[in-house]
């Protein structure tokens, strides 16, 4: 398994907010958590990260055991995390924000990540010389995409992708995920747009107060009584 968490259990201070948090994730496959506000996705994700420490379980990437290890040391095995909100450095070159991001990649691979990225953002290319600060909020997001992108990932996570975005710029998005997809890059996403989410993954996982409520194909969850009326609208 390219990614895999058994009975994770992480929170923040004296509360648990994930309790006994089991996923699992072949190489190349894209799967989904969908769930509430509170639900405990966003923690999930800072818990695979390294940026909240796991209480107990274990998260192993590539048959290696990461849950101990500094949420710098993540990245150059090949796990990369988009986090909310964006998070670009507003004062550097939209350049200067992808470099940041081949810190964590092999040796010499700068030039062609760069490349990569104008290519699937040719936007980001226009704008290579612009402060970040300066971009729009959908412009701010592919810059977080594309940095991540930079470390030459096998497996990215994304959290939340379309949240604040106009619709085109939402589908210029998924566009770009799609041929990251297309390419066999192993994607967990974390998206507040049910159906967006459940049209992007192969599979889902349902996360309702930190714990697993539902798991299955995507296809399946959208025709799962308790998906339509909870998250669907149905």
């Amino acid at each position: 398994m390219k990614l895999s968490i058994e009975a994770l259990v992480s929170g923040y201070g004296l509360v648990d907010v994930l309790h006994g948090v089991s996923i699992e994730m072949a190489e190349g496959e894209v799967v989904a958590v969908i769930g509430p506000n509170g639900a405990g996705k966003s923690t999930l994700l800072r818990t695979i990260s390294g940026l909240v420490a796991a209480r107990s379980g274990t998260v192993r990437y590539d048959g290696r055991e990461i849950g101990g290890l500094a949420a710098s040391e993540i990245p150059r095995l090949g796990l990369v995390h988009v986090p909310e909100a964006r998070h670009v450095f507003g004062k550097l070159t939209v350049e200067q924000n992808l470099v940041v991001g081949a810190s964590a990649a092999p040796a010499g691979s700068r030039k062609d990540a760069l490349a990569e990225v104008y290519d699937l953002f040719p936007m980001l290319g226009q704008k290579a010389r612009e402060l970040a600060g300066g971009l729009s909020g959908g412009q701010q997001q592919m810059l977080a995409v594309g940095r991540a992108l930079m470390a030459r990932p096998g497996m990215i996570m994304l959290d939340e992708p379309s949240l604040g975005l106009a619709p085109l710029v939402v589908e210029q998005m998924y566009e770009a995920l799609d041929g990251l997809r297309r390419s066999g890059l192993t994607i967990l996403l974390v998206e507040q747009d049910v159906y967006m989410a459940l049209d992007f993954a192969s599979r889902a996982y349902v996360l309702e107060n930190g714990r697993i409520a539902l798991a299955g194909a995507s296809a399946a969850l959208r025709h799962d009584d308790h998906v339509r009326r909870s998250y669907l609208g149905i």
